[in-house]
């Protein structure tokens, strides 16, 4: 589950392309939101303090500016960094366009970036595996201990004592 987002800075960005906030109270910090995607991405939502401090942004990064997007790879993960609205933030995108509010998404470069496509195959290898797992002796022995645990008075009664 993501962390609650308290409050939001908002800043102007500078020639060098680096966020800064506008006035003492925008420096007011506010919780670095979490979204995990399993097998699929992991996405940061923050200031670019947050952001940096979590070492998540390389060295030397140039920010994008405005509604612009930066892509870049790194080892075997492929990362999105771009400008997007705080959670509460009502309006159009020019209230939020040059704030101090980032999300970085990252994902596995597998196979070209296919995005979604090594989550489908995973899950569609994990049902193949299981189906044949399904259908080997092992698998019928181990079912057979578990009917016959079942049904024994004697092992039964004493799980539920174990289990207090």
């Amino acid at each position: 589950m993501p962390v609650m987002l308290q409050r939001f800075p908002m800043s102007d960005v500078t020639k060098q392309g680096r966020p800064q906030p506008t006035h003492p109270s925008a420096s007011t910090e506010c919780e670095l939101l979490i979204t995990i995607r399993p097998r699929d991405s992991a996405q940061w939502e923050g200031t670019a303090e947050q952001l940096r401090d979590e070492g998540l942004i390389p060295e030397g990064t140039k920010w994008p500016e405005g509604r612009a997007s930066r892509y870049w790879d790194g080892g075997k993960f492929s990362y999105w960094l771009r400008r997007t609205r705080p959670q509460g933030i009502k309006g159009p995108m020019s209230v939020w366009l040059n704030g101090d509010y980032w999300m970085l998404r990252t994902s596995l470069t597998a196979d070209g970036n296919e995005g979604c496509l090594p989550s489908q195959i995973y899950e569609a290898r994990c049902a193949y595996e299981n189906a044949l797992w399904r259908k080997t002796p092992e698998h019928s022995i181990q079912c057979n201990r578990g009917w016959k645990a079942h049904q024994d008075d004697a092992f039964q009664s004493f799980m539920s004592k174990a289990k207090g």
